[in-house]
């Protein structure tokens, strides 16, 4: 927290000074990613298996929707009786990086009463943090494509009465 410079005396600075500011700057890299089939071709029953690489690179193609994350031809469903050779966590998704913060200010009253206002802003700048993009080969709508996006910019306020 820290506390704005700025006069509290008289009426001007009563209004202007007093003020605090907190803030939090949070950089994540991408969560992992692991490429499934969709399908139990290895005939375990336990779910899908993992994809086959098809030596095509991961990067998406030139000219490509920014949605598209990776290129879809670089993975395949795996052939029958095969759990596949992508491994668990091997890819990551897209970073995130988001600023909060929050401005305080609390007005003494008399009788040993006072307000406290504070404005706290959540993704301050409004930065698009896209989700993970689909990893289900068997999924064509889906697969490699960034379907949402995590929260926008958010804003509360509030005003609290301590006595």
């Amino acid at each position: 927290v820290y506390a704005i410079p700025g006069t509290e005396s008289g009426p001007i600075g009563a209004i202007i000074g007093g003020w605090q500011v907190a803030g939090v700057y949070q950089w994540q890299s991408g969560q992992p990613l692991t490429i499934e089939s969709g399908r139990d071709n290895a005939g375990w029953g336990l779910g899908s298996n993992r994809a086959i690489k098809t030596g095509q690179p991961f990067e998406p193609p030139a000219g490509s929707d920014r949605l598209v994350f990776f290129n879809r031809a670089a993975f395949a469903v795996n052939p029958n009786g095969t759990f596949g050779e992508t491994l668990r966590g091997e890819y990551f998704g897209p970073d995130r990086w988001t600023v909060d913060l929050n401005l305080s200010k609390r007005f003494n009253l008399p009788a040993a009463t006072n307000i406290e206002f504070r404005a706290e802003f959540f993704n301050l700048f409004n930065t698009v943090n896209f989700n993970n993009p689909g990893t289900n080969v068997s999924n064509a709508a889906t697969f490699g494509r960034i379907n949402g996006a995590q929260d926008p910019r958010i804003m509360q306020f509030g005003l609290k009465f301590g006595f």
